[in-house]
């Protein structure tokens, strides 16, 4: 089974931003977990979406929802690494 390497960059900050109960942020790091163990990255149920972040360009990021919680994990993966690019509390937008 592959693990992936996780950064995870200013995960904290958006915790603190987006108000994240610590059942919360204990959801966010199984999902970032998940990712690092999947076989095949995007999952069926990832989406697609250019991700704004703030004082930084667009990125075309892969979202995961986080069970039980309105919160999205953002992500960037190759086979060796996975990059967490974001955090959000809102839903996808369609492109």
């Amino acid at each position: 089974m592959p693990t992936r390497v996780p950064y995870i960059g200013d995960l904290t900050k958006r915790f603190v931003a987006l108000g994240c109960s610590p059942g919360a942020r204990r959801a966010v790091g199984r999902v970032v977990r998940d990712l690092c163990d999947a076989r095949e990255l995007p999952g069926h149920a990832d989406v697609l979406m250019a991700l704004e972040r703030e004082g930084r360009l667009p990125v075309l990021a892969h979202g995961r929802r986080v069970p039980e919680h309105r919160l999205w994990v953002w992500y960037l993966a190759t086979d060796e690494r996975l990059e967490v690019v974001g955090l959000t509390a809102s839903e996808p937008r369609s492109a």
